[in-house]
């Protein structure tokens, strides 16, 4: 709309010097004194406008996160009206419009954004665009985002006859311990525990959430033995890293809604057996974070005897090579992608 004004703007100008005609003066410096203004009442609407933004602490890759965006109008006495929001981190459109924030006032709105890969990613700048009130010029104010997301892997649904047939995959059947009935110790709370197990005059006293840890009973105990190590020279390396942290994720998944008792050991990361959705996040967030390690020449082989004697071993590696071959030690087979994802 700006740029047709503009052009009628111009032509009425050039018309103006070949005629030389007053009149045709006076109507574009009308014309050009709307533009002004136009531009002048935009920014006016957009003075006094603050935003803050937040967003999830987790989300899966390419599953859209909900922003929650709050828009305040600090002006005493004037209403901010026609504002659109825009990502620094999509160009497919706005996130957002509200139609008005009354002054002294606060509006809410939500918005969608996806986050392309796994890891910490900090929350999008936030730009408001304003074109009020008659949509020839438009004023903008960007505010940097304030929080992070924490971007989990995929999670596949994964077939059941793969896990079966593995070497060792009857030690499935091994008991293990997992939560009883009976109390054991106290620790601290970690989000996805049962609230129910919170120790409410403990957490009083000390100013921190603690939970009761019960005596266990028995389980399946499998452990996830994810090698990392990176692959000089290969150029689908980074793809099938991925596959094997989302592999990896979604056995971890699946096994922990079967009540077993999950643990991850990497080159360089370890996670200690457990159960519930607090594992599951304890799990994921290790996943999240995973980056390769330096090769060392031989396919990795944890040492903690204490885990991997206590039940079923799967090994996954982002070597497509190895994918359906022998283990290292010529144990259980390297669980392949290809059959065990579904879809």
């Amino acid at each position: 709309m700006g740029r047709v004004f503009g052009v009628i703007a111009f032509l009425v100008l050039l018309a103006a010097w070949n005629t030389g005609t007053n009149l045709l003066y006076i109507i574009f410096a009308g014309l050009v004194s709307f533009i002004l203004l136009s531009l002048l009442l935009s920014k006016r609407n957009l003075r006094g406008t603050h935003l803050v933004q937040q967003g999830p602490e987790s989300v899966h890759r390419g599953q859209e996160a909900l922003l929650t965006l709050y828009v305040e109008n600090r002006k005493r006495y004037l209403p901010a009206l026609g504002l659109r929001m825009e990502s620094s981190r999509t160009a497919e459109g706005p996130l957002a419009h509200l139609i008005k924030v009354p002054p002294r006032g606060c509006a809410m709105v939500h918005a969608a954004q996806s986050f392309p890969k796994r890891g910490l990613w900090p929350l999008p700048d936030i730009t408001i665009y304003s074109a009020f009130p008659f949509g020839l010029a438009e004023s903008w104010v960007t505010f940097e985002g304030n929080g992070e997301v924490l971007v989990y892997p995929r999670v596949w649904p994964v077939t059941r006859e793969p896990l079966l047939e593995q070497e060792g995959a009857g030690r499935m059947h091994k008991p293990a311990r997992t939560q009883g009935a009976e109390f054991f110790s106290l620790r601290d709370y970690v989000r996805g525990d049962d609230t129910r197990l919170i120790a409410w005059r403990r957490s009083a006293r000390t100013g921190t959430l603690v939970v009761k840890e019960l005596e266990m009973d028995t389980a399946h105990n499998t452990v996830l033995v994810l090698d990392t190590q990176e692959i000089p020279g290969d150029p689908s390396f980074e793809e099938n890293f991925e596959t094997a942290i989302e592999l990896a994720a979604s056995l971890a998944v699946e096994l922990l809604r079967r009540n077993h008792v999950v643990s991850l050991i990497t080159p360089d990361r370890e996670v200690l057996p457990g159960t519930s959705q607090a594992q599951q996040r304890r799990i994921m967030d290790v996943l999240a974070r995973l980056e390769p390690t330096p090769p060392r020449g031989r396919p990795f082989q944890p040492t903690q005897a204490r885990n991997l004697e206590a039940g079923a071993v799967l090994y996954l590696t982002a070597d497509a090579e190895r994918w359906g071959r022998r283990g290292p030690g010529d144990s259980a087979r390297v669980m392949s992608p290809k059959e065990v994802i579904r879809g």
